[in-house]
């Protein structure tokens, strides 16, 4: 899924707002999706692409650039000036 289709995506689900997408990274059948100028990681099903009616606060994250998930299934989000470790629980 390239992000110009995330951002579709996005889009079509959040009726009358625009988000820019700036990172997708995807585990365990969940999409997380970061969008400029959002403290909000979005999680979508990847089978559906419906999103979940849970999301993930960052407090204090306020630029993100990119979202990534290592291997042993820990994720990091690129902010402007940090990169911030996310529990997904």
């Amino acid at each position: 899924m390239t992000l110009l289709q995330v951002y579709v995506l996005i889009h079509s689900t959040v009726v009358d707002i625009v988000v820019e997408v700036h990172g997708v990274t995807c585990l365990n059948n969940i999409m997380y999706v970061v969008c400029d100028e959002s403290s909000t990681i979005l999680l979508y099903n990847t089978d559906t692409y419906s999103p979940l009616d849970v999301v993930i606060n960052v407090d204090k994250m306020r630029l993100p650039r990119d979202i990534v998930v290592c291997r042993d299934g820990q994720l990091y989000v690129a902010d402007w000036n940090r990169v911030w470790r996310v529990a997904d629980d």
